[in-house]
């Protein structure tokens, strides 16, 4: 019984931790009421931080192209790392994007430490093994061109883009929630430049 009322306050402790961070980033009300951000958010349940929301609303998307949003994206669902990818160069136009994704995940790590949701640090280093390849991927390149340029292993390429996919389409339900029809548009662009060939072949990992 005592096992039991520990876990519950440990919840209900959490609970409150996780509504300070959501009422300082505005997307809940102080009287608990979610709020347009709020409403946003709730669309994207693939990822458990709030970091692509916020740069939603920063605009950071605004006049992006859809391989570029791809590429940024993969960052926050990125498992696997790819050695070479420290030694290949970035592409000059995702250099802006992923320093706004840097900066945006240390306001929301700063602001979960304050809310005492974890502890004093930096955000976990971000993973960007599959960036580049799914910017490629997005403006054209074959299967077999992401494979000779990684030394990720095919099904970890495979598994990755269809994670991609899912969350481009909770962003773009996530545009459509707050009426954002241009932003819809892009992420719907960005999905169908990924969702396309061997990858998402329907006998492949199935």
């Amino acid at each position: 019984k005592k096992s039991k009322q520990s876990t519950v306050h440990g919840f209900k402790d959490e609970l409150r931790k996780r509504m300070r961070v959501l009422r300082r980033l505005q997307y809940a009300t102080e009287d608990n009421v979610v709020t347009v951000k709020g409403r946003a958010a709730c669309a994207v349940p693939i990822c458990e931080d709030l970091v692509l929301v916020e740069m939603m609303f920063k605009g950071a998307f605004n006049d992006v192209a859809p391989e570029d949003i791809a590429a940024i994206v993969s960052v926050q669902i990125a498992e696997e790392k790819d050695s070479a990818a420290i030694a290949r160069p970035k592409h000059p136009k995702l250099v802006p994007l992923l320093k706004i994704l840097k900066d945006t995940r240390r306001e929301v790590c700063e602001i979960e430490v304050t809310a005492g949701l974890r502890d004093p640090g930096p955000p976990e280093q971000m993973n960007t093994s599959f960036m580049e390849l799914f910017h490629i991927w997005c403006k054209g390149s074959n299967f077999c061109q992401l494979c000779e340029v990684t030394t990720l292993f095919e099904g970890s390429i495979i598994r990755t883009m269809r994670r991609l996919a899912e969350l481009l389409k909770q962003l773009t339900m996530s545009a459509d929630a707050i009426g954002d029809k241009n932003l819809e548009e892009k992420f719907d662009l960005a999905l169908k430049s990924l969702h396309r060939g061997v990858p998402f072949s329907s006998s492949l990992y199935t």
